[in-house]
């Protein structure tokens, strides 16, 4: 790495001296502050996430430093996701490339740009999946640009997502029969461990050699490092297991020492909506420990943890297109936290473009029509139905993923708990081995269901889950009604129109819930319960 920073500083300066009498390009934007959107939840922490300083000039310099021909910057656009910040950098040798910084909430320093370049070459070097080609790079703040950063060549096509709803239903098939191609090129690659790719010359502490070039390190999603927004508790997390793991056992392990760990800290802050103590948390742990090694006893389970590199977040944002031939895939994008885990883990998530319709659904006012007898949502509905059978196909002829889409929801979402990030979180735990031990008999597992949770247990986790689901409802109508993420972003040119339309639908529910309130119940406590459903924080 050392090596790859002092020459792209060397050719920096020397560029510098060649292009004293280049004009140098000025943006008309703020390079270093969010500006794409607001958040209806904690708006005021996801902005300053996403603040930070660092050289953009320098940035600049090496995108053209990167690209043969290339004298000086045209024309700089400032793209911006949930993790990164990106600028899309046209040059005046006629190409353009695509710069891009994690921000403070991407993952842990030194580790998170490291394994993607590293994933990315790996996925180059051995398939045909068309990723980002990377042109230069750093993993430490050390460097003329005072961030981390990559620099990549810009990937033709358009998003999967901007084109999805004005494709036909026999485009639908054929562009995921194009993605069931590349999903099994990469489930055809083995692997011997588990954990993220890194080059050999990047190598982490305790990272395996995979071979002369890659070596197996730690996870570096952030979600294992306690990187997010921060919690009203504020509740700092220690150094934990991270891997690299030698076995299935030792993964899930790892997860459980990890959920150890942050929960001793997490128990001496009061919990919100679950009574919480270490003796309570440490049995809560044992009975996952105790479900694993039943589990464990099923060759069908074995089976399904085969060691899979596979994209984390699998969905139309991140898959480019032909936008002449929409089935045609030209990029995969955005492979930031990929690592090597069991194949159950990306079983238990079901890309997009192959989910079932929700019930409440709104339909597309395009799709509403009728045509040959057969109504919109019909239509619609059929559509779905063939891309959710196609996905279902692909996934057989994928032998890593046959083995593990096998397996039922329940068993599928105790296994992926781990790699979420969700065994810590009580409440979800309690919630899984609760619908894992209902159909426990049903799917024939040896014994039985650990988690025996008694009466009042059962009734306060009943309690919680109807909140929660009641929460998760109310979300996701939100997301429809007003077009904003289910985290509540906005773009910034449709905040006011849509805080207005906002505003209104949360008047509108408290008074329902105080109109709606039990006889006893007075209005300050019935406010007091609708808001603790209502999903966002502004007001």
């Amino acid at each position: 790495m050392f090596q790859v920073v002092k020459t792209t500083i060397v050719k920096h300066l020397r560029h510098n001296c060649a292009m004293s009498t280049v004009p140098r390009f000025y943006p008309s934007f703020d390079p270093y502050t969010y500006s794409q959107g607001r958040w209806f939840d904690r708006n005021h922490e996801q902005q300053e996430a996403r603040r930070w300083r660092f050289d953009f000039a320098s940035l600049l310099d090496l995108a053209v430093d990167c690209s043969p021909g290339a004298r000086r910057v045209l024309g700089c656009e400032k793209k911006e996701g949930g993790f990164n910040r990106v600028f899309m950098i046209r040059l005046d040798n006629g190409k353009t490339v695509v710069a891009r910084l994690p921000n403070r909430i991407a993952g842990p320093p030194g580790l998170t740009v490291a394994s993607e370049v590293a994933t990315l070459r790996f996925v180059q070097e051995r398939t045909k999946v068309p990723v980002p080609r990377v042109l230069a790079w750093s993993s430490t703040i050390d460097n003329v640009v005072g961030a981390e950063y990559m620099i990549m060549d810009a990937m033709p096509g358009v998003l999967l997502k901007d084109v999805w709803n004005t494709m036909t239903a026999s485009q639908h098939i054929r562009c995921i029969q194009s993605l069931g191609y590349l999903t099994k090129e990469l489930c055809s690659l083995d692997f011997p461990h588990y954990g993220s790719l890194y080059l050999n010359a990047d190598r982490p502490k305790g990272a395996i050699i995979l071979n002369d070039t890659y070596c197996i390190g730690p996870l570096c999603a952030r979600q294992h490092w306690g990187y997010g927004i921060p919690k009203p508790s504020n509740v700092e997390t220690p150094v934990r297991d991270r891997g690299p793991w030698k076995d299935v056992d030792a993964y899930l392990m790892g997860f459980i020492a990890q959920a150890d760990t942050s929960m001793s800290c997490e128990t001496k802050v009061a919990s919100k909506c679950v009574p919480r103590s270490a003796e309570s948390d440490h049995q809560l742990l044992n009975v996952i420990r105790q479900t694993l090694a039943l589990l464990f006893e099923s060759q069908v389970v074995k089976d399904a943890a085969s060691p899979t590199l596979f994209h984390p977040d699998f969905h139309t944002r991140n898959i480019l297109v032909d936008p002449e031939d929409p089935t045609m895939i030209t990029g995969i994008l955005d492979w930031q936290s990929a690592a090597i885990e069991p194949a159950f883990v990306f079983a238990a998530e079901t890309p997009d473009f192959a989910e079932e319709l929700p019930q409440d659904e709104c339909l597309n006012n395009n799709r509403a029509t009728v045509k040959d007898g057969q109504s919109g949502e019909a239509r619609l509905q059929a559509d779905v139905q063939f891309c959710v059978s196609t996905w279902a196909v692909i996934l057989q002829i994928c032998p890593k993923f046959r083995d593990a889409s096998a397996l039922d929801p329940s068993i599928l979402n105790f296994l992926a708990a781990g790699s979420a990030g969700w065994v810590q979180n009580t409440f979800y735990m309690r919630s899984i081995l609760a619908e894992l031990g209902r159909k426990w008999e049903e799917l024939g597992l040896p014994d039985k269901s650990v988690y025996q949770p008694g009466g009042n247990e059962l009734e306060q986790l009943r309690h919680l889950t109807d909140e929660m689901q009641s929460t998760r409802r109310l979300r996701e109508h939100l997301s429809r009604l007003l077009g904003c993420d289910t985290d509540g972003w906005v773009p910034m040119d449709r905040w006011d129109q849509t805080l207005a339309r906002y505003l209104e639908e949360y008047n509108r529910f408290i008074a329902s819930c105080v109109e709606d309130r039990f006889e006893a119940e007075d209005k300050a406590t019935a406010i007091a319960k609708a808001n603790k459903l209502w999903p966002f924080d502004q007001r």
